[in-house]
């Protein structure tokens, strides 16, 4: 009896003892996120919102209390097992779930402006998880002490499992090495098969990293895998009881939205939720986009564009217009898609989208065909809004942001218009496009003339818009009665360009795929975006596409636990393919492949392809057109117009 007691007591001292050392790594990283994190999450001015939502008592309470739970939660566990012999499934259960309430109660609460509420919800995770690999730590230790106390009257059974256990440690350290020595795999591989130009050749050199824990950690998040894509819920439309047969119902195209229906993402999902209705058989050919609930069969949604006459004549009109003002004679201009990823780096592009890598590497080398690969594309700052705010408008985030807000700032769909091209926008989220709804309010609403956008209830929740289960921070798949949200954006880009065959056509797409922090998700549209590209090789006479990205992922909170150089050089460093019909000027465009280019640059080349000419650009930054002026290769991040020097990935 004493020999037992004896154990026992040594056994609490022990797990006393890795839990004061528990306790001070959990402060510690508290601490830290406190004084270091803030300020590689947040690289904004002090007064940003997102330092202050990160960095409040309530984020770093949440911290401590949930990381403490943790680690008392595994001793609970380990005191049962080893003390008692008895694993609590029940208890434990509870005890888990009711953690996970804490959890989930304290995210859901919280205004999530400018991501920071949602940073810190990454970092908690994250502390979770430390705690998760402590308590491993901790029996792995504790097992190792009471080695010689416990082994010998443990039974067989047991005894095999802690066998196997300890092979599969072996096994998955193994591939943690070789994932280790194969993380740099895609850093250097470039959408084109051959160039003449070395990486290092300009003065702007981008750092490799030393270990890329997305490739190490590979697979291991993968939680869109088991999600699955056929699950749906119409109890939103408050279907009739007794109906029989099929029910049609049209969603609305929001072109007539206005400024006094984007007060709040809810607002603007009720407004669109609210024009949904009934209609009958004859009236479908109306509508772009209409749900067929069938009394025997599950849901279909169908997207389509409506071709409007008065918009080929509207475009026509200006286009002869713009003739006149040079002599009659207007230079052949082509038709332009920006088919935009959100959060994807260069390096996530290849390792995540290896088919359409291999088909761009191809269409390349095809004679006909040309791909322009911008290996130094850099991001202007982590979010959307600051890169995008300089594709669309041509001017800084900061610029935007202290514009009257009745002063109507012209975009790239204005000038669109102008220049006598049909306008669409298909985007993933509820929102009139890809730019917060704080921004998208701060000007006159571009013209859209076709737009597609989805606030289904099964898609999106208004009432927590960055949610990581649902919406446009989901980590599962994004699916819309059993087809995911991004081919629906594919087939409508697709009837756009059917349905306007005669008139010169700007379309541009925002998918959201890549905008969750397992950087996993994103493989599951690899195919369909292959299928899509090919469908369009029949219009690249005559098209250019801009396959681009506003920043790599930046929702890695976990992964700067580990090493930051990885992930933080991929948020600097997104994707840009451009794809069209070779040209005289393409050895000019190859000059480019090397040089530091942003979204000012991307903004003066479209504008230059309305045009049928060379613009000024920006009037903040010196802008170049990608395809036909030369970049300068000593360029500074500054001269790029990415002002803020922490983002600057260039050497100092």
């Amino acid at each position: 009896m004493a020999n037992e007691v004896e154990t026992k007591t040594h056994f609490i001292l022990l797990v006393a003892k890795s839990d004061a050392f528990l306790f001070g790594v959990l402060i510690t990283v508290a601490l830290t996120s406190y004084l270091i994190s803030v300020w590689v999450k947040c690289p904004y001015e002090a007064l940003d919102p997102c330092r202050k939502w990160f960095t409040d008592e309530g984020g770093i309470t949440m911290l401590l209390l949930i990381g403490s739970f943790s680690i008392l939660l595994f001793d609970y566990l380990f005191i049962a097992i080893f003390v008692s012999r008895r694993f609590p499934v029940l208890p434990y259960g509870l005890f888990w779930l009711a953690g996970l309430f804490v959890v989930w109660n304290s995210a859901s609460g919280y205004d999530f402006i400018d991501h920071g509420g949602y940073n810190r919800l990454v970092l908690t995770g994250s502390v979770v998880i430390v705690a998760f690999v402590c308590g491993v730590w901790k029996l792995i230790s504790l097992l190792v002490s009471l080695l010689d106390r416990f082994w010998n009257p443990t039974p067989r059974k047991l005894k095999k499992v802690a066998c196997f256990g300890l092979l599969a440690i072996c096994i998955f350290s193994v591939l943690i090495t070789r994932n280790c020595r194969a993380s740099q795999i895609y850093w250097l591989n470039p959408t084109l098969e051959t160039l003449d130009v070395h990486f290092n050749q300009s003065t702007c050199s981008f750092p490799k990293p030393t270990y890329h824990w997305w490739n190490v950690l590979r697979g291991v998040f993968n939680f869109a895998y088991w999600s699955p894509c056929s699950g749906y819920d119409v109890s939103w439309l408050n279907l009739p009881d007794d109906f029989s047969g099929t029910l049609l119902y049209a969603y609305p195209t929001l072109n007539d939205i206005t400024v006094a229906h984007m007060s709040s993402y809810l607002s603007f999902a009720n407004f669109a939720l609210g024009r949904v209705k009934l209609i009958e058989e004859r009236e479908v050919e109306s509508y772009e986009s209409v749900l067929k609930i069938a009394k025997k069969s599950k849901p279909s949604l169908t997207v389509k564009v409506v071709r409007n006459e008065s918009l080929v004549s509207r475009a026509k009109r200006k286009t002869r217009k713009k003739a006149n003002k040079k002599n009659g004679v207007l230079q052949s201009r082509d038709n332009i898609m920006i088919f935009l990823i959100d959060a994807l780096s260069r390096q996530a592009f290849t390792r995540n989208l290896p088919k359409t890598f291999d088909y761009l590497r191809g269409l390349g080398t095809n004679e006909p065909n040309v791909v322009h690969t911008f290996m130094k594309f850099h991001s202007i700052r982590p979010f959307t809004g600051p890169n995008c705010e300089p594709m669309r408008y041509g001017v800084s985030f900061d610029t935007f942001a202290s514009r009257p807000t009745n002063e109507c700032q012209r975009s790239i769909f204005h000038s669109a218009v102008d220049n006598g091209y049909v306008t669409g926008y298909a985007g993933s989220l509820c929102n009139y496009n890809e730019l917060e709804i704080e921004d998208v309010v701060r000007t006159c609403l571009p013209p859209h003339d076709h737009k597609l956008a989805f606030c289904d209830p099964n898609i999106f929740d208004p009432n927590n818009p960055f949610s990581f289960l649902k919406g446009g921070f989901s980590m599962l798949k994004r699916c819309l009665y059993g087809k995911p949200v991004h081919q629906y954006i594919m087939d409508y880009a697709t009837s756009f360009w059917e349905q306007y065959p005669d008139v010169p056509k700007f379309f541009m797409t925002y998918i959201s795929d890549a905008h969750e922090w397992t950087g996993e998700l994103v493989q599951y549209m690899d195919e369909n975006l292959v299928t899509f590209l090919q469908s369009f090789e029949k219009h690249l006479p005559n098209t250019t596409i801009f396959l681009l990205s506003d920043h790599g992922n930046h929702l890695n909170g976990m992964f700067r636990l580990l090493k930051p150089d990885g992930p933080e050089i991929e948020m600097k460093t997104p994707v840009l393919n451009i794809v069209r019909r070779r040209h005289k000027t393409d050895k000019i465009a190859a000059q480019n492949y090397f040089k530091l280019v942003s979204m000012f640059d991307v903004h003066k080349t479209v504008e230059d392809i309305m045009r049928g000419h060379v613009s000024r650009g920006s009037e903040e930054f010196s802008s170049f057109n990608l395809l036909s002026e030369i970049v300068p290769r000593n360029r500074t991040c500054e001269d790029a117009g990415i002002t803020y020097k922490p983002h600057c990935v260039c050497p100092k």
